[in-house]
């Protein structure tokens, strides 16, 4: 299940990070080239001991905003790619 990293936020925010566990090498590698697909300056790290992948998404958000929209609409759109690999 993936989840938001709040940090110790200030007004302005330039990245938001993520974090899912459970997810394997193989997840790992079938996600790796679609969630980059969602932004050009979108990183993936993969923990494979602890099967942990961290999501970083460089976004400007100036506001609580933003930050909440942001947040859901990755969260959709990794559900959807999630699925997606894990139906085939």
């Amino acid at each position: 299940m993936i989840e938001y990293l709040a940090q110790n936020e200030g007004p302005i925010t330039y990245q938001l990070i993520f974090k899912d566990t459970g997810i394997s090498e193989k997840t790992y590698k079938q996600l790796e080239n679609r969630v980059k697909k969602y932004k050009d300056n979108t990183v993936l790290t993969h923990v494979p001991v602890a099967n942990e992948l961290i999501i970083i998404v460089n976004k400007k958000c100036d506001d609580d905003e933003c930050r909440v929209n942001e947040v859901e609409k990755f969260i959709e759109f990794y559900d959807r790619v999630l699925r997606k690999i894990t139906i085939k």
